[in-house]
């Protein structure tokens, strides 16, 4: 008798563009996660060909490819549109799998590694939010510990133009609603103003995420330390996340800046903001495997048991 337990999570992931070929290099990467289908809509684009060369199983039947495989699979990567998105969602959860969704979507559990992948534990739609979200929230959380009475925060986040894909473009009054939502409930503030500016200058700048709160009371002395813990923990699962600009307060304000760069898997370093969301997903997705491996712990030891009584 051979006792087998697998530790990987088995994964598909839906959307063939750059979101997708990244995430795709990452799953490839990861201890804990093992990729069985990358499904799109078209066979020759550069994904599926680069999908091709690393030896996995690609499709060009989208969502259908999932309803195919779904026997085989745990969990769904969504890397397509918010739109599509909604379209997905109730098939993936019929089928019985985890779904995790890169789009702004707003379908399921907004999660931020940092502050809340304990809460994903229940959910079986786990949302990554944005990458300005991604980039603000843990930060602007601190901030309200913090600094009291804040009234209003402002985030501004640029993004090189060659960063922004045509779903984010698409679907920008989903990201702008999704990351105030998200700031709202980490933060207790109402006010908020959510920016995202494409700069289309050659030097090709990284994610710069500004974030700016209003209050007519000076930081506590803790602030600094507090924020520094906070870049400690989101580096964990984001490498390039990182303090661009320390706090400066003002006489009614005060504001930081973050830097996020890449880590050149398939995207460009300066792709940040595409980097981070992938990023903030694989992270969950690990918790997830982590979590079944530890759950079949006990199935192990009384298989291993029951094995080792009758063969005495």
């Amino acid at each position: 008798m051979k006792i087998k337990i697998d530790q990987k999570l088995k994964v598909g992931i839906v959307g063939t563009g750059k979101v997708g070929t990244d995430l795709l290099v990452k799953v490839l990467r990861s201890p804990l996660l093992e990729c069985k289908v990358f499904s799109g809509r078209n066979l020759k684009s550069e994904g599926i060909a680069i999908a091709n060369e690393l030896g996995v199983t690609t499709s060009c039947d989208s969502i259908q490819a999932i309803i195919d495989r779904s026997s085989d699979l745990d969990l769904v990567f969504d890397a397509t549109s918010a739109n599509d998105h909604k379209v997905h969602a109730p098939i993936i959860e019929r089928l019985g799998l985890l779904a995790i969704d890169l789009t702004p979507a707003n379908v399921g559990f907004a999660c931020v590694p940092s502050l809340n992948l304990d809460g994903i534990r229940s959910k079986k739609n786990i949302n990554m939010v944005t990458c300005g979200g991604q980039a603000s929230v843990p930060m602007a959380e601190v901030l309200s510990r913090c600094l009291s009475g804040i009234t209003r925060i402002e985030v501004h986040s640029t993004l090189a133009a060659d960063s922004i894909g045509p779903a984010t473009i698409a679907n920008i009054d989903n990201y702008y609603h999704v990351t105030k939502e998200t700031l709202r409930q980490h933060t207790g503030v109402d006010n908020i103003s959510v920016e995202l500016v494409a700069d289309d200058s050659p030097e090709q700048p990284v994610m710069l995420t500004t974030i700016r709160a209003y209050s007519d009371n000076a930081p506590s002395f803790r602030l600094m330390r507090e924020l520094e813990n906070r870049v400690s923990q989101v580096q964990k699962y984001v490498p390039g996340y990182a303090l661009e600009r320390r706090p400066h307060y003002e006489k009614g304000y005060i504001e930081l800046a973050i830097r996020v760069r890449g880590q050149g898997d398939y995207l460009p370093e300066y792709a940040g903001n595409l980097d981070i969301i992938n990023c903030a997903a694989i992270a969950s997705a690990e918790d997830i495997a982590m979590r079944s491996t530890r759950r079949a712990i006990p199935h192990m030891i009384s298989a291993m048991t029951q094995f080792w009584s009758k063969a005495g």
